[in-house]
């Protein structure tokens, strides 16, 4: 998510992806009549299947988010965005079954040295209340906790026009952390205690996007990410994540874009990870 802020969400506004007429065309006109401002929601859907033995899950998770953004100085843009949390999951080993909701406020911010580099980053806290069902030995226990998040990123988006195709290529580094708080989990008569847990991830992810000029509104693309665990806490045995992803974006000359792309995981046996999002943006 919070890469997704810090690179979707602050590029400027003369680093969209246009043919190379068009967009010196684009260049001069921002430079005398730059938009300082931009708004836009973007929606998530992601679907989790673990079938690894002793791991067994499903998750699914939903990401609303609204954002605003402002070019502070020709080559500085700064913004901030608020994303609702929803997500519902089972264990299968266990019989678990968890639901929550929360809020995630990110800062972002990117340097513009020159028109095609941009230098993102992004820091992001929030919380996710969780109530969870499970059976243990035939009784049903019931708790709720509250989940603290940390997310933060900095990264490197270089885009190059190539004629008709204009890529997009980023090296990015990330941290997310996770401390869930304690929690008593009760049915009549009893009660068990889960002490605090704490989770965290530090990863970098190489990955770039070619998009297909057509009439210069519409730009359909595909996409690779890989992404490699530094640091993983608890550990996995599968530190390594290849990610494909195709979909469309739409550019309008009135300051308006959107976007619809879906993106997978390959490579990970036993494991199905997918997501689905939808982007609108209005610059100013």
């Amino acid at each position: 998510m919070a890469g997704f802020l810090a690179v979707s969400g602050c590029l400027p506004l003369h680093a969209e992806p246009v043919g190379i007429t068009e967009r010196q065309k684009l260049l001069q006109q921002a430079a005398s009549n730059p938009a300082r401002h931009g708004v836009w929601a973007s929606d998530t859907y992601h679907d989790i299947k673990d079938e690894r033995a002793g791991l067994q899950q499903n998750a699914r998770t939903n990401s609303l988010t609204l954002g605003y953004d402002q070019r502070v100085t020709p080559r500085w843009t700064a913004g901030l965005a608020l994303t609702q949390l929803s997500q519902r999951s089972e264990l299968l080993q266990d019989d678990t079954r968890r639901r929550g909701s929360g809020l995630l406020a990110s800062l972002y911010g990117a340097y513009a040295p020159l028109p095609f580099l941009t230098f993102p980053v992004s820091l992001g806290l929030g919380q996710i209340r969780t109530s969870q069902n499970r059976v243990a030995e035939g009784q049903e226990l019931q708790g709720r906790f509250s989940s603290n998040l940390t997310s933060a990123s900095a990264g490197m988006t270089l885009m190059v026009p190539l004629q008709s195709v204009f890529l997009s290529n980023s090296l990015q580094l990330s941290y997310d952390s996770g401390q869930i708080g304690s929690f008593v989990e009760r049915w009549p008569g009893q009660q068990v205690a889960t002490p605090a847990q704490k989770t965290s991830s530090t990863q970098w992810h190489l990955s770039t996007k070619a998009s297909v000029w057509i009439d210069g509104k519409l730009w359909p693309y595909v996409s690779l990410k890989y992404s490699h665990d530094l640091q993983r806490t608890p550990g996995e045995d599968d530190d390594d994540q290849l990610q494909w992803g195709l979909g469309l974006d739409v550019l309008q000359r009135a300051g308006w874009t959107g976007g619809l792309g879906y993106a997978r995981v390959a490579g990970r046996q036993g494991i199905g990870d997918q997501s689905l999002t939808l982007t609108v943006r209005k610059s100013y």
